[in-house]
């Protein structure tokens, strides 16, 4: 199959999941969401094992995911009233049709332009870091809107921060999963610590999940640059830490809202 009849069936996979999160957001029965997650799984499924001819687990698993990741996302829009601005609904489908073709084309389109390997993973790096927000703002939200104890959301956020940062450095590294199990565990207790003091501090779910997502991008960095054959370089790497640090501070003061 040519690679740009490839990419068209790609973007036809990533309309169809804009369809079915549609459906699953207007829809809210725990029967719809399963049946769409279980449809659109069907055609990603298809469309790698019989287009693509090849099921790589670790993009169906961030496809699937970032797919629930944008429904978790309209589901809390819903809850904070924004559902009712109709121009926020049509460019929440939007962007998941921009990256949904963006996922689902990036083999066709490396085989084709080798020059976009590398901003294509850092897309996908950014996925699932968005991902990582999404879950991490959703099971706050279940704690502060639903009473649900905090250390079970937190215990999933971390545990699934772990998985997603094993799923990122296996970009960067040709090397088997059980080589990172260590350094996921420890990553996963970090973000559960960090988890706990975010919640002693006067945070809504949106600021709760990007702070959250924030220290989880900076602390994938640092333990993907440890793990490489150069190492942590730490001089060159000190603007950055100041920077993120100062605008850490920035933000904390000027945009939360502490009253």
């Amino acid at each position: 199959m040519s690679p740009k009849l490839t990419i068209y069936i790609g973007r036809g996979v990533a309309f169809l999941s804009v369809v079915f999160l549609a459906l699953a957001y207007r829809f809210p029965y725990w029967w719809v969401i399963f049946m769409c997650v279980a449809l659109w799984l069907a055609f990603l499924l298809s469309y790698e094992f019989f287009v693509l001819q090849k099921v790589a687990p670790s993009n169906v698993l961030l496809h699937v995911s970032t797919f629930v990741a944008f429904l978790c996302m309209m589901y809390i829009m819903h809850g904070i009233k924004i559902h009712k601005v109709p121009v926020v609904q049509l460019l929440f489908l939007i962007a998941e049709f921009a990256l949904m073709s963006l996922l689902l084309t990036e083999r066709p389109l490396v085989s084709q332009f080798h020059y976009l390997f590398k901003p294509l993973r850092r897309v996908k790096t950014m996925t699932a870091l968005f991902d990582i927000f999404a879950v991490a703002t959703f099971m706050y939200a279940l704690h502060v809107l639903l009473q649900i104890p905090f250390w079970p959301t937190i215990l999933v956020s971390s545990l699934i921060t772990g998985v997603y940062f094993v799923f990122i450095w296996r970009m960067y590294f040709a090397v088997e999963v059980k080589s990172f199990i260590l350094w996921a565990l420890l990553c996963s207790f970090l973000m559960l610590q960090f988890g706990f003091v975010l919640r002693f501090l006067p945070f809504g779910y949106l600021v709760y999940g990007f702070f959250y997502a924030w220290v989880a991008y900076i602390i994938q960095l640092i333990l993907r640059f440890e793990l490489s054959k150069k190492g942590l370089d730490i001089k060159r790497q000190v603007p950055f830490f100041v920077a993120n640090a100062f605008l850490f501070v920035v933000t904390l003061v000027f945009y939360v809202a502490w009253v």
